[in-house]
C-alpha cells in the first residue's frame, strides 16, 4: 500500500485571516499616503494663500505711499481725477460759484494746478492780479520756503511783504505756510451765523458784531459791496424811525490771499484736497462782496454756509466759521475712486464737493448704515491683483480709501481673497501710514511718468501736478 505522507498547508481559515489583515495593513498605508498627500497639497495651497496675502499687503502699502490705485502715472487710461469739469449753475457746486463771480469749472484730486488754479491769473471777472507773483521764491530742489520777515526795519518787513504778497493769486508750491507770516491769519468773525437775509428786527438784519468782510475778502477795490441796514434807534420806536446803516469802501484793500487760497484749492482739488492741502489750524471760511440771496448779510457765500450734503452739515450747522475737527467730527471728506464702476464726470464732482455721513449720523439721518456702505463704495474700490492667473489660485483683490474723520486723515487697506475650492471669502482690514495727496501729487509729471527729485546742490527736480 502507498504510504501517505503528511504536508504542513494554512488552512481555509487561516488564509482568510491572512488576506483579511494584509488588506487592513494595505488599506492602512494607502489611507496614510492619501492623508500625507492631502496634507501636503492643503501646505501648499496655504503657502500660496499667504505669499498672495503677503503680496496684497505689500500692494496696500504700495498704494499708501503712490496712490496708484487713484492715479497711475504709467498708465493714460488711468488717469482720470486729473481732469476738470465745467458743471451746471443751477445747483450744487457750480450754483454756489456763479453766485459769487467765480468760474463752475472744477478739478479732480489730480488736477493740474497750471490747469485748474493757475499762478497770477484772476479767479474772477475784474479781479487784479497786477501784484500777483507767484512762485514768490526761486528753489531748483523745490522745497517749499518760509518767508523771512525780520522786525528790525529791513525789507521785507511783516507791513510791507503782506501789502505785496497778499496780492498773490494762484497756488504756489514754493510758499509754505508759516505761522508768523500775517498773510495766513484768519481775520473774519468765527461766531457769525447765517439769521437770513430778510430776518427783520429793531436791529434790522444781525450782523452784530460788524462787518468783517472789510477786514478780509476775496474782492477789493470797486469790486467790494456791502449790505446796507436799517435798524431802529430802539426796539419800540415805529418803522418810521428807521434809518439806513451803510458802508462806503475806502482804499483801504482787505487781506485776500487767504480766502483766494481756501476758495481756489477746494474749488480746484475737492474738499479732501482742500483739507489735505492746507494747515491743520485752518478756519474754513471765506468773505466775499454781498450779494443778496447769495452770500450771507455780512458776506459769506453760500459755498461756506450750512447745506445739507455739501461742505457744513450734521452737528455743526450753526457754526460757519469752523476747524477741521469741526467739520469732519460727524461727517468725511474722501477721495472717490471711479475705477471698476460707471460714474459720470458730474457725479464724480459732486461725490467730491460733499460730505458723507461716518459717524452717529450715519443712522440718526438715514435710519440704516446704507450712508457709510455708500461712502466705503465709492472710497475703497477693490481691485484683483491678478489679472490672469491658474484657476486653482485663490482670487486676491486689494483697495485702499483715502478720507478725513474727525481732523485724521485715514488710509484704510482691504485684501480679500476666495477661496476656488469652497467659494469662502476671507478679508483683512487695516490702517497704515502713508504719502499725503500732495506728495503724491508732487511723484508725478503733468504729462505722465514719474516726476525725478534729487537734492543734491544745483540739482534741476522734474516739474510735478503743483507746479505754477
Amino acid at each position: 500500500m502507498p504510504q501517505q505522507i503528511s504536508q504542513r498547508a494554512f488552512t481555509l481559515i487561516e488564509m482568510m485571516i491572512a488576506i483579511g489583515l494584509g488588506m487592513l495593513v494595505i488599506y492602512t498605508a494607502i489611507a496614510g499616503f492619501r492623508v500625507a498627500s492631502q496634507s501636503v497639497t492643503l501646505a501648499n495651497r496655504l503657502s500660496l494663500e499667504n505669499s498672495l496675502i503677503r503680496a496684497g499687503f505689500q500692494e496696500a502699502h504700495h498704494q499708501m505711499d503712490f496712490w496708484t490705485n487713484l492715479d497711475d502715472p504709467d498708465d493714460a487710461t488711468r488717469q482720470r481725477l486729473r481732469g476738470t469739469v465745467t458743471m451746471g449753475t443751477g445747483g450744487g457746486v457750480g450754483e454756489k460759484l456763479n453766485d459769487i463771480g467765480f468760474s463752475p469749472t472744477v478739478g479732480f484730486p489730480f488736477a493740474p494746478m497750471s490747469s485748474i488754479f493757475p499762478a497770477n491769473q484772476p479767479m474772477k471777472s475784474g479781479m487784479p492780479v497786477v501784484d500777483s507773483a507767484v512762485p514768490r521764491f526761486s528753489n531748483p530742489l523745490g522745497t517749499p520756503w518760509a518767508p523771512v520777515l525780520p522786525l528790525d526795519g529791513s525789507a521785507p518787513t511783516p507791513a510791507n511783504w503782506n501789502l505785496t504778497a497778499d496780492s498773490d493769486v494762484g497756488f504756489d508750491p514754493t510758499y509754505a505756510w508759516a505761522p508768523h507770516d500775517p498773510r495766513t491769519w484768519y481775520r473774519g468773525n468765527v461766531i457769525e451765523k447765517e439769521r437770513g437775509d430778510d430776518w427783520d428786527s429793531y436791529i434790522g438784519v444781525p450782523v452784530w458784531f460788524g462787518r468783517y468782510g472789510i477786514f478780509t475778502n476775496t474782492d477789493e477795490g470797486s469790486g467790494m459791496a456791502f449790505r446796507a441796514f436799517n435798524p431802529k434807534p430802539h426796539h419800540s420806536d415805529p418803522d418810521s424811525a428807521r434809518y439806513q446803516a451803510g458802508y462806503s469802501t475806502t482804499s483801504m484793500k482787505p487781506h485776500r490771499w487767504y480766502g483766494r487760497q481756501i476758495l481756489g484749492l477746494s474749488r480746484a482739488l475737492g474738499f479732501y484736497g482742500m483739507c489735505d492741502y492746507l494747515p491743520s489750524h485752518t478756519i474754513y471760511s471765506v468773505y466775499t462782496s454781498y450779494a443778496g440771496g447769495r452770500t450771507s448779510p455780512g458776506g459769506i457765500p453760500k459755498y461756506f454756509l450750512p447745506d445739507k450734503g455739501f461742505l457744513i452739515g450734521t452737528g455743526m450747522h450753526e457754526i460757519h466759521g469752523l476747524g477741521l475737527h469741526g467739520l469732519t467730527h460727524a461727517q468725511s471728506f474722501g477721495v472717490c475712486n471711479p475705477a471698476n464702476r460707471t460714474v459720470s464726470d458730474t457725479d464724480l464732482v459732486n461725490e467730491h464737493f460733499r460730505y458723507w455721513e461716518s459717524d452717529y449720523s450715519t443712522y440718526w439721518n438715514t435710519g440704516n448704515a446704507t450712508a457709510l456702505q455708500d461712502f466705503m463704495r465709492v472710497t475703497l474700490s477693490l481691485d484683483t491683483l491678478m489679472k490672469k492667473s491658474p484657476i486653482h489660485w485663490p482670487v486676491l483683490s486689494v483697495g485702499v480709501a483715502h478720507y478725513i474723520k474727525s481732523a485724521k486723515f485715514a488710509n484704510v487697506a482691504r485684501v480679500r481673497w476666495t477661496n476656488p475650492l469652497t467659494g469662502a471669502e476671507s478679508e483683512l482690514s487695516f490702517t497704515g501710514v502713508g504719502t499725503t495727496l500732495r506728495g503724491a501729487r508732487m511723484q508725478r509729471k503733468p504729462g505722465g511718468g514719474w516726476a525725478g527729485w534729487d537734492n543734491r546742490s544745483g540739482s534741476m527736480n522734474d516739474s510735478h501736478l503743483d507746479t505754477p
